[in-house]
């Protein structure tokens, strides 16, 4: 598919919290999403410490966040982002920010920003919501609201109760182990679909 290869310039903090012994950096290139212009900048200061990380001549320089990120360059290339295919709750720190710039999900946090169970299961649910377009239950206010609301319009209860079941519901009800949300036991979600297990060449299957 069409991506850009990016190529940024600017400056790096090597020491946590201040800005004195920043380190310029300069024609760093990396991969990102085809997307407008004014989402260049966005993913650039995302993919940046995996961009420096990957960059030999910063190896042997401490990265403790960006100061200023400039792109000053793109260029269409033919690639695919690394998280394409791949099932969210096992994705590493790389994948989850491929997926961030790929499907713009701004919510899942930034690189090494926290623990990576964390970033995954905030990367699930903004998957189903953003983009597989299911409703979010997060608290059992909204699910009470939500099952007054339905009532008040005459729905049945079986089917508030499919809707409910359609939804992504993220309510812990400790003595309903068997209904209660746990990420550990949510199903595998795969970018775009699992990828297809293609025949060996000449197969007949």
């Amino acid at each position: 598919m069409k991506m850009l290869e990016a190529t940024v310039s600017g400056s790096f903090r090597t020491e946590v919290a201040t800005d004195k012994n920043r380190h310029p950096f300069d024609s760093v290139k990396g991969i990102i999403p085809a997307h407008d212009w004014e989402w260049h900048i966005t993913h650039a200061e995302r993919m940046l410490p995996i961009w420096i990380k990957e960059d030999d001549r910063y190896k042997d320089k401490n990265y403790e966040g960006r100061i200023k990120v400039r792109v000053d360059d793109v260029k269409e290339i033919e690639s695919e982002p690394i998280c394409l295919h791949k099932d969210i709750k096992e994705m590493s720190w790389e994948e989850l920010m491929s997926l961030a710039c790929y499907k713009k999900l701004i919510l899942i946090p930034h690189y090494r920003q926290g623990d990576i169970r964390t970033a995954r299961e905030i990367a699930y649910r903004e998957y189903e919501e953003k983009i597989n377009g299911k409703r979010v239950f997060h608290n059992p206010k909204e699910l009470r609201q939500f099952r007054e609301r339905m009532a008040e319009k005459e729905i049945s209860e079986i089917e508030i109760e499919n809707m409910i079941k359609q939804s992504f519901n993220m309510v812990v009800t400790p003595d309903r182990p068997d209904t209660s949300y746990n990420f550990v036991k949510l199903p595998s979600l795969y970018v775009d679909g699992k990828k297809p297990v293609q025949s060996a060449k000449g197969s007949d299957k």
